[in-house]
């Protein structure tokens, strides 16, 4: 019957209702999604040569869910992934994969509690082509367990600058996750979290 849908689950027959499946249009996905599309594109128009030095990246780096558990990647994938980072840095796409290993994750780590703003601090970075990659959930309870593949990106800065204030933010507890991403090929760190209760006053 239309707008019902049959189905056996451990031996019980069930019904639910047809429920269209959800596509997320907030402005950022639209962003990376354009990015994505552009980078396909452009796989297409890469030498051969360029093409197998990312898929004999793929091989031998598998790369980490938000879960922590390893997972293999396509050349195609590592080629989306790490242009559409440099994209969204403002930086042009490379053609070649990375040659060096991934940057570090980020040291020291802390979102400090504050008044309608928190100030994350972390060690002092190297070099001048890392940025702090800030990403956010909340408020929240203080008791829910967060998941970075929840969290909203809040900006990049430079890793040197050690320091970055987020303001606007509503009362409650929030869970902040960092990592470095490379300019030179868009490569990331794994992550760092920490959390922070946020007051009126």
């Amino acid at each position: 019957m239309s707008g019902l849908i049959y189905n056996t689950w451990r031996g019980i027959s069930t019904v639910k209702a047809f429920c269209s499946p959800a596509q997320p249009r907030s402005a950022r996905q639209l962003i990376m999604r354009a990015y994505a599309t552009k980078l396909v594109r452009y796989w297409q128009e890469l030498e051969a040569a360029e093409r197998a030095s990312w898929n004999d990246y793929a091989v031998a780096h598998p790369d980490t869910d938000w879960t922590g558990n390893p997972k293999r990647l396509s050349g195609l994938n590592w080629f989306v992934r790490c242009n559409s980072r440099l994209m969204d840095m403002g930086i042009t796409p490379v053609d070649t994969a990375p040659s060096v290993a991934a940057p570090a994750a980020i040291v020291s780590y802390q979102a400090l509690n504050g008044v309608l703003s928190s100030q994350q601090i972390w060690e002092l970075g190297p070099g001048t082509d890392l940025m702090a990659d800030i990403w956010l959930l909340g408020p929240h309870s203080a008791g829910i367990e967060t998941k970075i593949n929840k969290a909203k990106h809040n900006s990049y800065t430079a890793y040197e600058v050690n320091d970055l204030t987020i303001t606007g933010l509503s009362v409650g507890r929030y869970t902040f996750w960092a990592r470095i991403v490379s300019e030179v090929n868009g490569l990331a760190s794994t992550w760092k979290s920490d959390t922070a209760d946020i007051t009126a006053a």
